[in-house]
């Protein structure tokens, strides 16, 4: 029991680092997306649509990395209150 709580503080600190990491990811995603649709007749005019989706899919990567990191975690911090 006494080894439980110094690990169970742990696995909270790393699941709320991740879960930071996670929402600050997806406000970078959704800044994009949000000037994507901003300024689509410029993006449109000049051919840029394929320049703007390769950053869109950049910034979905970098959220899907964190996200896999929350989901792999999560089973460990629930197996602490089994």
């Amino acid at each position: 029991m006494i080894f439980v709580i110094p690990f169970s503080k742990y696995l909270a600190s790393q699941v709320m680092k991740i879960n930071k990491a996670m929402l600050a990811a997806k406000d970078e995603r959704m800044k994009v997306i949000d000037e994507f649709f901003g300024s689509i007749k410029f993006i449109k005019f000049f051919a840029w649509e394929e320049q703007w989706i390769g950053k869109i899919v950049d910034k979905r990567m970098v959220e899907m990395k964190w996200l896999s990191k929350g989901e792999l975690s999560a089973p460990f911090l629930l197996l602490l209150f089994l």
